[in-house]
């Protein structure tokens, strides 16, 4: 949906307004361990931004991932953010972007399976195109070093 937004928009904003595109975003509005040094799944220094539950799943930037989708010609093709299964301290989606060179977003998700894990039958975290063996990553830029 993020790479539709920038194909959509002439003005993207991949991230909240306050923090620009030093925040890593959390679906998850608990504790869930990470520090403002490495926000769990990111190889950079992000803030670690979570939100209240009654917006996390939002899709109008007021959401945990601070994208305002409704600027799409056609109107926000996601009627809710989201969230990991378990949403857990461990399981949790993580979200962030940088405009350097580019317009570019990653999402990190912690895989649950065994089957989806790394050496799993069906490995998809090491076969993603990312930077980090632990985690599943997607976004429009393979292997983007946020």
């Amino acid at each position: 949906m993020r790479s539709l937004y920038l194909v959509d928009s002439t003005n993207p904003n991949l991230a909240s307004s306050t923090l620009n595109y030093g925040g890593c975003y959390l679906s998850t509005t608990g504790n869930n361990g990470t520090t403002s040094a490495n926000c769990g799944v990111f190889t950079n220094t992000y803030t670690n931004v979570t939100t209240t539950a009654a917006l996390f799943r939002k899709n109008d930037s007021m959401g945990w991932i601070p994208v305002q989708f409704s600027q799409i010609a056609l109107g926000t093709p996601l009627s809710s953010l989201p969230i990991d299964p378990v949403n857990s301290v461990n399981y949790y989606y993580a979200y962030a972007a940088t405009s350097t060179g580019g317009y570019y977003f990653e999402i990190n998700a912690f895989m649950e399976s065994t089957k989806y894990k790394a050496n799993g039958s069906n490995d998809v975290v090491t076969t993603d195109g990312g930077n980090n063996a632990s985690t599943y990553e997607i976004g429009n830029k393979p292997g983007l070093n946020l």
